[in-house]
């Protein structure tokens, strides 16, 4: 059996505490400061952040350490804590060898972002059902997945794929597919479960 999950902590007497965060996707059509602020005061003390308009990843991947400072002092000023980092990277199952190489190698450079910026994990996409078909996508995203935990092995990073429409995880005996394909060093029992 696995460990408690990062996310959630046993409060005082027997009491599950569970924390709950608001990503930051919701904001989309707000500045970061802006989204940030709005989340804060609608009460959540927690917050996801992704790839899109509030992370310019090439930028993170070139400068980790000044845009996770960045970021934090914005969290910090609002009182929020990073909860999870999501990476929307869709081609890293592509068919193509130079767009999978591209999308792997940019989540390779960002992991020194995801460290300085504290999050507990990185979520990714699993990729999505390219043009020559779901077998072949899939099978694709097993290496790309197994090659993204190698890529945070020598950190304390939590790696998790969100099975999604579109995604090469649409259905659970996809997504059971991954899970039994890609082995899990770092398996949590989430006891609020």
């Amino acid at each position: 059996m696995g460990s408690v999950c990062p996310r959630c902590a046993w409060g005082g007497r027997g009491v599950i505490t569970m924390r709950i965060a608001c990503h930051a996707w919701a904001y989309n059509d707000l500045p970061l400061e802006e989204a940030v602020g709005t989340i804060a005061r609608l009460g959540f003390r927690c917050i996801d952040l992704g790839s899109g308009p509030h992370l310019d990843i090439n930028r993170a991947a070139a400068y980790p350490e000044a845009e996770a400072a960045t970021i934090l002092h914005l969290l910090q000023r609002f009182d929020l804590t990073i909860t999870d980092l999501y990476l929307m990277l869709p081609y890293a199952n592509a068919p193509d060898p130079a767009q999978r190489e591209a999308q792997l190698t940019l989540f390779e450079r960002l992991i020194p972002f995801a460290v300085a910026l504290g999050t507990p994990g990185i979520t990714v996409s699993p990729g999505l059902v390219h043009q020559d078909g779901p077998d072949h996508s899939l099978a694709r995203a097993i290496p790309a997945l197994l090659r993204m935990l190698g890529a945070a092995e020598d950190t304390d990073l939590r790696i998790s794929f969100e099975p999604h429409m579109d995604s090469v995880a649409q259905r659970p005996e996809q997504a059971l597919l991954l899970l039994e394909a890609v082995p899990a060093e770092k398996q949590y029992v989430c006891p609020a479960a």
